[in-house]
């Protein structure tokens, strides 16, 4: 009978749902700094995607203390990101030293690049599009040119756990959950952390974690006839909560 003190180092991907169950139950148990240091020695070709929020940072330091190699980060550059965020990613890569790899949306390296394709607030007449073009299609990109096997993402299984205070390199705005400028707002006392993310909106989540295939198929209908995105490769991935 397969259990954790079984399982292959690194493990052989893809899981099978039972062994996926017996992982998830193993890390329900754990804290934070377990769950990182389990996916250090368990998970193969190992990355960190981050935006360098508040629980991006805390992972990163976290990782950083658990092992002289931690994860590569991977950087989705939207291009719409704040001037204060950039500088933060130049912070992080002094501070920490880990590799950095940096996507932005395909053939696009400035914010003109990207409207002389879209046109102009493409978050306002077609969000699903744009979710795809500046965070999904690169993600996508990245995991198959890097060979991502495995991700640490920004999710967290509760956010309402209790804090602890760690010097950590941050933007200086005070925005408890920070994104592209047109969809960040500073949020008030009794707020939820992301109620400052699409106010007004329906819209609860960035967008790359949605349903990958069904974004894909309506960007690549809304872009037909111009033919922006370019053929995607599909590769697993593990999210870890």
């Amino acid at each position: 009978m397969t259990s954790i003190e079984t399982l292959s180092k690194p493990l052989q991907l893809p899981l099978t749902p039972g062994v996926l169950e017996l992982i998830n139950a193993h890390l329900s148990q754990l804290q934070p700094e377990q769950i990182l240091a389990w996916a250090i020695e368990y998970l193969p070709n190992l990355y960190q995607t981050t935006a360098f929020g508040l629980t991006g940072l805390v992972a990163i330091d976290m990782l950083s203390k658990l092992t002289t190699s931690p994860p590569p980060l991977i950087f989705l550059d939207t291009l719409y990101h704040f001037r204060e965020t950039y500088e933060l990613v130049e912070e992080v890569k002094l501070k920490y030293r880990t590799p950095l790899h940096v996507y932005k949306p395909a053939e696009c390296r400035t914010v003109e690049d990207f409207e002389a394709k879209y046109g102009q607030k493409l978050w306002e007449s077609d969000e699903d599009t744009y979710d795809f073009a500046v965070k999904v299609e690169p993600a996508r990109r990245a995991y198959a040119e890097l060979g991502v096997q495995a991700v640490i993402t920004g999710r967290r299984a509760s956010q309402a756990e209790p804090t602890i205070r760690v010097d950590l390199p941050n933007s200086g705005m005070g925005y408890r959950s920070v994104g592209d400028w047109h969809s960040t707002v500073k949020v008030g006392e009794g707020q939820g952390e992301r109620a400052g993310r699409w106010v007004g909106r329906e819209k609860t989540e960035c967008g790359l974690h949605k349903d990958y295939f069904t974004m894909k198929k309506q960007a690549m209908r809304a872009s037909a006839e111009q033919d922006h995105l370019p053929r995607l490769c599909s590769r697993p991935v593990i999210i870890i909560l």
